[in-house]
């Protein structure tokens, strides 16, 4: 069964131009040489590696990517591109005509989601589906955390908070790359995000026999995602059952 659902709390911006994919490629975590037709999923970081904002990315033409920004980040995100495009033939657009939608379930949209199978997105000309906050409700039960909801900006790292699939490995560099290849290489994981079933508050720390191990970073109903000690992932605690973390096994971390 799939389900469609309205990415109301997204805005999409066109980044487009001769120069648009080698402008964008040298900025992001993920690859831009997508066939037309073809998504991914990226993110964008501080020079010292920690997250800014994670993304949709949508190949549209040869010369023209579509990013799904998340609505409170999209001006930050425009003044921070708009910093590097020096002398690019590059331009940033919203594409206010356009919304997009992302579906959980067989058969995918258009565009695939690199964070998940089941997960894809695609653009339409006015919102359909169920509503976002349904959305963020199936992708927890899927385990799949997201940057605005699940992670703090300016703080968090990709690895150690779930989102190691946002990253092409083999495309070169990016802003922020040295310090995550540098976590990923070391394989200095001291903490994870994971997920959770049972109920908790969002910011409360969890413990086990008196020693803090970790905290609530959201909660969606009856799950939701927690930030931990890695040798406590998959672990049954009082009123939580702890999950365990995305993307790291494929990584050997």
């Amino acid at each position: 069964m799939s389900m469609v659902f309205q990415r109301s709390d997204l805005r999409v911006l066109s980044v487009c131009g001769p120069d648009a994919r080698s402008f964008l490629n040298g900025l992001i975590t993920q690859r831009t040489n997508l066939a037309v037709g073809e998504g991914a999923y990226g993110a964008l970081l501080t020079p010292q590696g920690k997250f800014l904002v994670d993304f949709p990315l949508l190949s549209m033409s040869e010369d023209k990517l579509a990013m799904g920004l998340p609505a409170q980040a999209f001006d930050d995100v425009i003044k921070r591109l708009s910093i590097f495009k020096l002398r690019s033939q590059v331009s940033l657009i919203e594409l206010e005509g356009l919304k997009l939608v992302s579906q959980i379930g067989a058969f995918p949209l258009d565009f695939r989601d690199s964070r998940h199978s089941e997960i894809s997105h695609d653009l339409v000309v006015s919102r359909q589906g169920k509503s976002v906050e349904s959305y963020h409700q199936a992708r927890a039960e899927l385990g799949v955390p997201e940057g605005a909801y699940d992670l703090i900006a300016g703080k968090s790292t990709l690895l150690d908070n779930g989102l190691a699939s946002t990253i092409d490995w083999g495309k070169g560099c990016f802003i922020g790359q040295e310090v995550t290849a540098r976590m990923r290489y070391r394989g200095l994981l001291k903490r994870v995000l994971v997920p959770y079933q049972g109920h908790a508050e969002v910011g409360s720390d969890l413990s086990l026999n008196g020693r803090v191990i970790g905290h609530i970073r959201s909660s969606y109903r009856d799950q939701g995602f927690a930030y931990v000690l890695k040798e406590f992932v998959g672990k049954p605690l009082k009123d939580l059952q702890l999950g365990y973390p995305l993307g790291l096994s494929d990584l050997n971390l």
